[in-house]
């Protein structure tokens, strides 16, 4: 019971983060993809285990219950599965992009890019880099004052 409000309450919380982050799409250009797509992805793979622990609550379903196991005996020693280990890169890969979505959304590798020209004394061309946070076209976010 416990693995089905769990699951049911993350599909309400990244549903509603994808939808932020669907709504707060400017444009269809690649910069404006590129947050939704790792968002969408980064779901995807934080819910696998979910689903895992869903499909072995229900007896396998689509393969043995034992096959599903996070654990198993070796030599006398528990470790992870085959399973419990992809399961762990499954979830550690889509919490790093679901916080490179956050950052990318956030304006945070524009930030860090401006600050970098800036830091290097060039300015790069205003196409390549734009200040979404206040719609300026001249200086950076990091140069610009209040």
């Amino acid at each position: 019971m416990a693995h089905h409000l769990t699951f049911g309450a993350d599909l309400v919380f990244f549903g509603v983060l994808i939808a932020m982050v669907a709504a707060d799409r400017k444009d269809n250009k690649f910069a404006g993809l590129l947050p939704l797509t790792l968002a969408v992805t980064s779901v995807t793979l934080i819910m696998i285990d979910p689903m895992r622990h869903i499909l072995a609550d229900h007896g396998g379903v689509i393969c043995e219950e034992s096959r599903l196991a996070m654990y198993e005996t070796v030599d006398g020693a528990v470790v992870l599965s085959p399973v419990g280990r992809w399961c762990r890169k499954t979830a550690v890969l889509g919490f790093v992009s679901l916080a490179v979505a956050a950052l990318y959304r956030a304006g945070a590798f524009h930030r860090v890019a401006s600050w970098i020209f800036n830091l290097l004394g060039s300015q790069p061309e205003m196409s390549t880099i734009q200040n979404k946070t206040k719609g300026k076209t001249g200086e950076s976010a990091a140069c610009s004052n209040p």
